[in-house]
């Protein structure tokens, strides 16, 4: 126990003949956390016999060894460890109370850190903290006799060489709702308007248009910015949902709408229309639309979703996880998005939507968040 090394080693050939056994204490993990990587570090500082060797991981299972006392025969110094007859004169090492490998290195002769992946037995762990008996690195079992790999302990005298186990995790996950209405998570965050085949300024409208004239051609289309400042840095998207009420239709009974991400420009909401992004500067040049009338379409991802919609009025729903993963990642590349008119539809057809500007708050847009944060 205080011996600042840990062995691996293997005589007879072909036998394990050291195992190494480690305890983490995980108590101050936050209750609920999900693992997404677990990595034991162990620094190699000798190394002889075979020019590779496999030494693997392995979770403890069946008894809770004192390491204070666990030896070859017994897991506390007085109660044997499973019998088995894996290592040299049938001494049980530990070798039957371990389950399958989880993960194996082959190590060189090389000195250094060498690693191990424990993310499963880790969350295994959190998840059921009784069930943390410790792991097991056992010695390579299809090895020449004494070859081996030491390690440097706990009681080492550099401190940098100790044994670490690296974990990245994330809490359950929370909700955010962003929206222009009291009951939204945050409050004041959405600006939105639509543009269409003209100048005009529509950012005051209480109603968020897609429209197709002439046959095939898209006429109008919708901007939205949402302010996301307030999510954690960090944050990894669950689910991100945007929702608009549908206040009127017509034309034909099924017209798609999409959603894409605002690329290339930035635009100015109070200012941007069928013909400029802010006011002044152009929408990049294309032929979509009547007349060549840019209307943005040139300056947009592809369609992150499509929703096809009936002439019901009522909440419809565009699943915009992707989108909002890279805003969060980085921010300067909010821009905003665009739902896009069906450019496949009859001329006339439409599908109008409440804008932030309508009186009946609950009618208002919104983004529905999903996140957990990453440790």
């Amino acid at each position: 126990m205080a011996s600042d090394r840990l062995n691996t080693y293997t005589w007879p050939t072909n036998m394990s003949a050291n195992a190494v056994l480690m305890k983490f204490d995980l108590s101050q993990l936050p209750a609920g956390v999900q693992i997404q990587s677990a990595t034991l570090s162990l620094y190699q500082v000798e190394a002889g016999g075979d020019i590779s060797y496999d030494v693997s991981v392995h979770k403890i299972i069946n008894h809770n060894p004192d390491l204070q006392q666990s030896n070859g025969y017994t897991f506390n110094g007085v109660d044997g460890w499973t019998a088995n007859n894996n290592c040299y004169g049938n001494i049980p090492l530990g070798q039957a109370d371990i389950a399958p490998a989880e993960d194996v290195s082959s190590l060189d002769q090389s000195l250094g850190y060498k690693t191990w992946d424990v993310t499963n037995m880790v969350q295994d762990w959190v998840t059921d903290l009784a069930s943390n008996f410790g792991l097991l690195l056992n010695s390579d079992a299809v090895a020449s006799a004494d070859s081996y790999r030491f390690f440097a302990a706990s009681e080492a005298n550099d401190t940098g060489l100790r044994p670490s186990l690296e974990i990245r995790y994330t809490f359950d996950s929370n909700s955010m709702v962003f929206g222009n209405y009291p009951e939204a998570d945050v409050p004041g965050t959405v600006q939105d308007t639509f543009i269409n085949i003209n100048q005009e300024v529509n950012v005051a409208s209480d109603r968020l248009n897609t429209y197709t004239w002439p046959t095939n051609m898209s006429a109008n289309a919708v901007l939205i910015k949402f302010n996301l400042s307030q999510l954690p840095a960090g944050a990894k998207i669950q689910s991100a949902t945007l929702s608009l009420y549908q206040v009127e239709a017509g034309g034909d009974t099924s017209y798609d709408v999409s959603v894409h991400k605002i690329i290339n420009h930035n635009p100015d909401l109070q200012q941007s229309n069928g013909y400029t992004f802010n006011g002044v500067d152009g929408w990049t040049a294309n032929n979509n639309c009547y007349k060549n009338i840019p209307l943005g379409q040139a300056d947009i991802a592809p369609a992150e979703d499509v929703n096809s919609l009936d002439q019901g009025l009522g909440y419809k729903t565009w699943d915009v996880t992707n989108m909002v993963q890279d805003w969060v990642t980085d921010s300067a590349s909010n821009f905003g998005l665009l739902l896009n008119s069906d450019a496949v539809a009859s001329a006339d057809s439409y599908r109008f939507f409440a804008a932030s500007e309508t009186n009946d708050a609950d009618l208002r847009p919104s983004l529905e968040v999903i996140y957990s944060v990453e440790f």
